[in-house]
């Protein structure tokens, strides 16, 4: 009977000694799921800030006077916070420049000598023109209208004798 009492004491000090350790496995994990959420937090309050922090920035059309390119280049260079600045187009033939920036580089921009004008470049959509999808016929020779000749009013012209006769294209 001795050694069954023995055995049986044994057996719940294991147990205790078992679930203890289970318990205090349970409690780390628990520690470092709380130090997890912690740093979650930390990380996604430090995200925010910084796109908090970015300026804003907006796309825009900027002419620089004729013969200035290399001028405001350099200019432009100096003046523009580099890392929110990007160069989309440049249309040389124009002497424009389709850029992103912040609105303090474009407040700068306008007060710079080399610049005639700054433009905000919208974004545009194809337009749906419902004529435009509907052919025309001539009463004459039956042939088929292009939508642009009704919009450009050719017709009325026509009826003034003017056909476009000795024109050449």
């Amino acid at each position: 009977m001795r050694i069954s009492t023995s055995i049986f004491v044994l057996s719940l000090v294991t147990a205790a000694h078992g679930s203890s350790h289970q318990l205090e496995e349970d409690q780390q994990q628990q520690q470092q799921n709380t130090n997890l959420r912690r740093k979650t937090y930390a990380l996604e309050n430090t995200t925010t800030a910084i796109e908090s922090s970015q300026p804003s920035t907006r796309r825009v059309f900027i002419k620089y006077r004729h013969g200035q390119r290399r001028s405001f280049q350099t200019d432009l260079a100096k003046r523009s916070s580099s890392l929110y600045t990007k160069m989309h187009y440049d249309f040389d033939q124009m002497d424009t420049f389709v850029m992103t920036m912040t609105e303090d580089d474009i407040k700068s921009m306008k007060q710079n000598k080399f610049i005639e004008s700054i433009h905000e470049d919208v974004k545009r959509y194809p337009q749906y023109i419902e004529d435009s999808i509907k052919p025309r016929q001539l009463l004459e020779n039956s042939q088929t209208i292009p939508y642009g000749i009704n919009m450009v009013q050719a017709p009325e012209v026509w009826k003034l004798g003017y056909k476009g006769q000795g024109v050449k294209v």
